[in-house]
């Protein structure tokens, strides 16, 4: 993918999150196109979900705490996994 078309990044919804989004996806596993610089509050929007229902957001397998999560820059291939807050007993 060229740098001027943007990115894809693999997203999985876990959860309440997964409940919420009915895309065109292969299981539970999303591949989605996004414009370069994309953070994960972007790519959150671009799901219609609201950055404050994520509770954890883990990037290629290393967790992305909130205050970074509007400038940590996703890049091309990158894997996404967007966790609700969970309670349970």
């Amino acid at each position: 993918m060229s740098e001027a078309s943007g990115i894809r990044v693999t997203v999985r919804l876990f959860a309440g999150l997964r409940q919420m989004h009915l895309l065109d996806a292969s299981g539970d596993v999303y591949r989605l196109h996004l414009a370069n610089g994309s953070t994960p509050v972007d790519l959150c929007a671009s799901l219609g979900v609201d950055p404050y229902q994520v509770h954890i957001v883990i990037l290629n397998g290393e967790m992305i705490h909130e205050y970074a999560r509007a400038v940590t820059q996703l890049e091309d291939g990158d894997y996404v996994d967007l966790w609700p807050e969970v309670a349970g007993g």
